[in-house]
């Protein structure tokens, strides 16, 4: 059986990593049955909650504290540190036996304190040792890399080079071709995020029509959090950030909804969740039940009529069970989904909108719905996707897989062994081929 392994971080105390995960993990075992798929945490994260919450919550305050300078060089310290103490003999028993490796899902291709850059380079260097064959999927990309960041980098994809890249928005594609222009490496090709198969991985939850009023889902995430990584913060401040989804929450009240406020997972999301909740105090607001596997994220959003939210995957989620949606503004990533789904008047900045403005945006997106086709096409756009990067790693997995016999981990592999795979060819759309545009 054919061995595949995914970089990603999807045992992240942010869910919507695990949602980007298992959907592509559930994909790509739906087009190769024969295929054995697992993902390797980049963080070195075994399973959803095994990592020290607490500690990370400190960690943010602690950083958010320093100078830019400062926090760079004590975040990149600590982590090569753990790099060459945990983390690389991790990878390295987690990745015997692959032929083939893929690098997808989220906003890795990213510097925040050199985390993703020292994170890639180490195990890529992995990935060169073992000889497997090499993609990146589904990655965001962004526009601004350090110096440092894009060495690492660069050394990283030097090491072990990708047969295929595809990346999940225009913007990313731009600053794919443009960081890396000249270091022949593939230009980057378009897909859709995996987690767009959301509805077909997870149970649906039945929203009531019981003649109740609507159900708006209001995502809360710490503010903190967004000043750490954010490029275009907004809500910089405790106090300004309560005070927005306090004002927002009585908007939505008198307009006759009911409130379910809730998280993507973390534990500081979930505290600052809980001091909005108690200055609310309203029987019309509820409280979402934490969400500790990707499986209940997605069943909190698909019981809402409607939501609104910064994070890219609670939005993400919600587009994929058709339901409407409003994003907050915090990281071109946002628009940039939006946009690609022909979305882009449901995205606000809370720097231009105020609390009412986002009411009615709310209720826009609810009286105008998401469009059947568009949907459809979106999801066919995600499929046909995934099933290029799968072909293009067989492909190469296919001429690498004799040199691996004893190599590296001692794996072994006969040439005989290693399926042809399914005829799924799905026919690209144009959407694939010219990038993607409001549909």
């Amino acid at each position: 059986m054919t061995r595949i392994a995914l970089l990603n971080v999807k045992y992240s105390p942010n869910l919507g990593d695990g949602v980007i995960a298992e959907c592509l993990e559930y994909e790509l075992a739906r087009l190769h049955p024969d295929w054995d798929i697992s993902s390797i945490d980049l963080a070195g994260r075994d399973g959803f909650g095994n990592g020290p919450e607490k500690a990370r919550g400190r960690a943010i305050r602690i950083l958010n504290s320093l100078p830019g300078p400062a926090r760079t060089i004590a975040a990149a310290t600590a982590l090569r540190v753990l790099i060459e103490l945990r983390y690389r003999k991790r990878w390295q028993s987690q990745m015997r036996g692959v032929s083939g490796i893929i690098l997808g899902g989220g906003q890795l291709i990213a510097d925040a304190d050199l985390n993703f850059p020292l994170k890639i380079e180490a195990i890529l260097q992995e990935v060169a040792r073992l000889n497997a064959s090499f993609a990146v999927f589904g990655v965001g990309v962004s526009d601004q890399l350090s110096v440092p960041a894009k060495r690492l980098f660069k050394k990283a994809f030097r090491a072990a080079p990708p047969v295929h890249v595809a990346v999940r928005d225009d913007a990313s594609i731009a600053s794919w071709d443009r960081h890396f222009a000249g270091y022949d490496l593939p230009n980057a090709a378009p897909c859709r995020d995996p987690g767009l198969l959301a509805h077909e991985l997870y149970t649906v939850t039945e929203r009531l029509s019981d003649g109740a009023p609507p159900m708006i889902g209001v995502g809360i995430v710490d503010p903190r959090t967004l000043a750490l990584h954010s490029e275009e913060v907004e809500l910089s401040s405790i106090q300004a950030a309560r005070e927005f989804w306090e004002q927002l929450c009585r908007r939505l009240l008198a307009m006759g909804y009911r409130i379910r406020l809730f998280t993507n997972g973390p534990a500081d999301d979930e505290e600052f969740l809980d001091s909005v909740h108690a200055e609310l105090q309203d029987t019309m607001t509820e409280k979402a039940p934490r969400p500790r596997v990707p499986r209940q994220l997605a069943d909190t959003v698909s019981g809402m009529d409607a939501i609104v939210a910064h994070r890219l995957h609670a939005n993400i989620l919600a587009y994929s069970f058709r339901v409407p949606h409003v994003g907050l503004s915090w990281d071109p990533k946002v628009s940039a989904f939006f946009g690609s789904v022909g979305r882009p008047q449901f995205v606000a900045d809370t720097l231009t909108h105020d609390p009412g403005q986002v009411a009615a945006l709310i209720k826009q997106s609810i009286e105008e719905g998401i469009d059947e086709a568009s949907h459809a096409d979106v999801l066919a756009e995600t499929r046909t996707a995934i099933a290029r990067c799968a072909s293009d790693l067989f492909a190469a997995s296919d001429t690498v897989a004799a040199s691996q016999v004893e190599y590296a981990f001692g794996a072994r592999f006969a040439s005989q062994d290693i399926k042809q795979p399914h005829e799924v060819t799905p026919q690209p759309s144009p959407a694939i081929d010219k990038g993607f545009g409001p549909h």
